[in-house]
């Protein structure tokens, strides 16, 4: 059997359809719990092509899924479909120019072509199992507020995944890679100081200042970061100061951190000893303290079967085509780039490669868009940014790849990326990553001794290192009110 002549003939009969609602998710551009209208649209979507769709799942009301079939193995695919706030840009405008977006977001993380990618892998498959040519389920997930919201970690908390045999995504970038260990565990939490207000002149001895609890417990951060592990990220901002007026002792403040590091282990030491330094503020100025979690994302947990898997199918269907019209545009947006940013894709591949990298970096030195797929086996990962998937890794097999929907080097939640987001080669790049993950799932479905050594390979990794839940049994998510 071709997989991939099956799965892309399937594809391509809904290129228009793909097409249309990556484009139109990202004119919604909607934000982290708030993607209302872009849910309803991939429900009516999903329904119409076939799939049995249940809403508001995990808890959360902009979460769903797709599902089609009733035996076998069931295959997941992860879609995300949330914006950015203030990156609201034309699109195919090589300048920044505001595209007049109501609350002023786009989409600067390319999720329009993230959800819409795993959607036509999804799709494929579906109509393989339907044709006979496959047995067993497929399932899309629809996952909300990856970006700050980290919708699939409170969706693993309600074992929404727990049905899926393995489970494949992606995520849109400049490369065309395998995405392995890239990922570093986070947890994020609001500390809530509370003092007594007071004339700052008359009678500052009657006030408890919130402030300078909050300042006090900075300055104690600042000194912990020279005894954490160096591969540790200690992030925060002030949400509330006080208010504006110096002369009234500020009777509350509030600030948010960030928390990162290579395993949840160390990120939740870390949280144990910042919550002490927040006490301590608070006992220094007699004031009370309160912490709100707000969200965490796992390691990622690697399953090298999966990843081999991937990265054949990737070989078979090649890097993402490019053409002149791609590299004309890519060089008008390049020209946009701070000098730093220049190379930083090359740069990665000699770091993480080694000599392999070096020859690909070779390849691609003078072009403006990365038509070469990097190697399979990193020398080593420099995990930077955290992401929910990781969550997902740790209860099923899960794996990622990127293809290149933006021209080299384009920096992530950057206005660039939003002005790329409806080009052609993002359009390519979407449906290629179809391709891809769809031959995948196909072959796992078709394959049982693959998937039984996908499945193998995660039980023995879970026995090694167990999951641990990052998320308090209390803890409800950040969901605002709808307006």
């Amino acid at each position: 059997m071709d997989h991939q002549a099956a799965v892309q003939a399937s594809i391509e009969g809904h290129r228009s359809l793909l097409l249309g609602l990556s484009d139109r998710v990202w004119e919604l551009a909607e934000t982290k719990f708030e993607e209302y209208e872009t849910s309803v649209l991939y429900c009516d979507t999903l329904r119409r092509l076939g799939f049995q769709v249940e809403t508001g799942i995990g808890g959360l009301p902009t979460a769903f899924k797709g599902s089609f079939g009733t035996e076998g193995p069931a295959i997941g695919f992860l879609g995300e479909f949330d914006a950015l706030p203030n990156l609201d840009q034309q699109a195919g405008a090589a300048e920044k120019k505001p595209n007049g977006h109501p609350k002023g977001s786009g989409h600067g993380c390319g999720h329009n072509l993230l959800g819409t990618g795993s959607l036509a892998a999804a799709l494929a498959l579906k109509e393989q199992i339907e044709a006979g040519r496959a047995k067993g389920r497929v399932v899309f997930y629809g996952c909300p507020a990856e970006e700050g919201g980290s919708g699939k970690a409170w969706m693993v908390r309600e074992h929404c995944f727990d049905e899926c045999d393995a489970l494949l995504t992606w995520h849109p970038y400049p490369h065309n890679s395998i995405l392995g260990e890239v990922f570093l565990a986070s947890i994020q939490a609001v500390f809530s100081f509370d003092g007594t207000a007071a004339h700052a002149a008359a009678c500052p001895h009657l006030g408890r200042s919130a402030l300078d609890a909050l300042e006090l417990m900075n300055v104690g951060v600042q000194f912990l970061r020279e005894h954490i592990i160096p591969e540790a990220r200690v992030h925060y901002a002030i949400l509330d100061g006080g208010g504006a007026f110096a002369n009234v002792v500020q009777p509350h403040a509030e600030v948010l951190y960030q928390i990162r590091a290579p395993k949840m282990k160390d990120v939740t030491a870390i949280y144990d000893r910042v919550q002490n330094i927040a006490r301590g503020a608070a006992l220094m100025t007699d004031t009370a303290v309160s912490v709100r979690f707000d969200r965490c994302s796992s390691e990622i947990r690697p399953n090298n079967a999966l990843d081999d898997l991937l990265y054949e199918e990737f070989q078979a269907a090649g890097p993402v085509p490019v053409d002149d019209e791609d590299r004309q545009f890519a060089r008008a947006i390049r020209s946009t780039f701070a000098l730093e940013v220049l190379g930083s894709n090359e740069e990665a591949l000699r770091r993480h490669y080694g000599r392999a990298g070096d020859a690909v970096a070779e390849l691609i030195q003078n072009e403006p868009v990365i038509d070469q797929l990097s190697p399979r086996y990193a020398l080593s990962y420099e995990c930077c940014g955290s992401s929910d998937v990781g969550d997902v890794s740790q209860v099923r097999p899960t794996a990622e790849i990127s293809t290149a929907c933006f021209a080299k080097d384009t920096p992530a939640h950057s206005w660039q990326i939003t002005a790329q987001g409806k080009m052609p080669l993002a359009h390519k790049a979407l449906l290629h990553t179809g391709l891809i993950l769809g031959s995948a799932g196909l072959r796992l479905l078709t394959e049982p001794q693959l998937l039984a050594r996908v499945k193998a390979e995660f039980e023995e990794r879970s026995r090694k290192d167990p999951y641990l839940w990052p998320i308090p049994k209390d803890a409800q998510p950040p969901i605002p009110k709808r307006q």
